[in-house]
């Protein structure tokens, strides 16, 4: 006979459970057929101190080859009694819907309407003269409309700002699978910082990548080529700045009390068609 001890956690007093008669275990089963006296039981949890107690003695007085279950010892599991959740948990839960973390997707430019009533020029003062002369010191995105080089030009450009002939700005625009021709800088330095896309760039015997956000230079008695890599079309800003020589003779030409001399004036016109050189753009 099997028994099945069920014994209380808190070493309580322990109560007997008849799970089995193995004398009655094989009434009706032919004497032909082979089956185990063995009572099946569930899988004990040892770790929570269940066991199986042998002993016993064989009815017949025979040798006991194979020790028989006495017992069965089982530790009755206590419910799980969840924790109270805490004032800062509970108040956690009870946050409305639009006082929770959203993902919010913003327009490619949020910004974007905020400089309309933005205008380009201004009234600004001249070098040298000291007057009051109208300028473009702005120029907001709706503005840009560049134009392409040539019927089959494949890029495009507009000149922004300009102040003399000492520095130039702009934007350029290279379509996709195009490249900006190789040209030379001459006496000019140029300045590109890529606004969207890729570019390859070759100034002199150098090839480099540039992404959105980088910017390169170009020194002055180099040639360059700009390539497109990107399968978008890319967007630079440059800037243009040479060696004004008329502004320099002019300078040198004033005198102390800001009078030019008569033996030391110097044609503007003509300095500039002494260094006029043919800009890139």
């Amino acid at each position: 006979m099997v028994r099945t001890i069920w014994s209380s956690p808190r070493k309580s007093a322990k109560r007997l459970n008849r799970t089995a008669n193995l004398e009655n275990s094989n009434v009706g089963v032919p004497q032909t057929l082979r089956r185990s006296p063995r009572v099946p039981y569930a899988p004990l949890e040892w770790w929570r101190n269940e066991k199986v107690e042998y002993g016993g003695r064989d009815p017949n007085g025979e040798k006991i080859l194979v020790p028989r279950i006495r017992a069965i010892i089982r530790i009755p599991k206590v419910p799980i009694v969840p924790r109270k959740r805490s004032r800062r948990q509970r108040a956690a839960d009870d946050k409305p819907e639009e006082r929770k973390k959203k993902i919010v997707i913003l327009p490619k430019n949020p910004e974007e309407g905020w400089d309309n009533d933005t205008q380009a020029t201004a009234t600004v003062k001249a070098l040298f003269t000291e007057q009051n002369v109208s300028r473009r010191i702005a120029f907001t995105a709706r503005m840009y409309k560049p134009q392409f080089i040539g019927d089959n030009s494949s890029w495009s450009f507009e000149k922004i700002f300009q102040d003399s002939e000492f520095i130039a700005g702009g934007q350029m625009v290279i379509e996709r699978n195009a490249r900006k021709p190789v040209r030379p800088s001459n006496d000019n330095t140029f300045i590109f910082l890529v606004i969207e896309g890729a570019v390859n760039v070759k100034i002199h015997e150098t090839s480099l990548i540039v992404t959105s956000g980088g910017s390169f230079m170009v020194p002055r008695g180099n040639r360059y080529f700009i390539e497109n890599i990107a399968d978008r079309p890319s967007k630079l800003f440059f800037s243009q700045a040479r060696r004004e020589v008329s502004m320099m003779a002019e300078t040198r030409s004033l005198s102390p009390q800001g009078q030019r001399p008569a033996s030391r004036q110097l044609s503007l016109a003509r300095a500039r068609d002494l260094q006029r050189v043919t800009a890139p753009f």
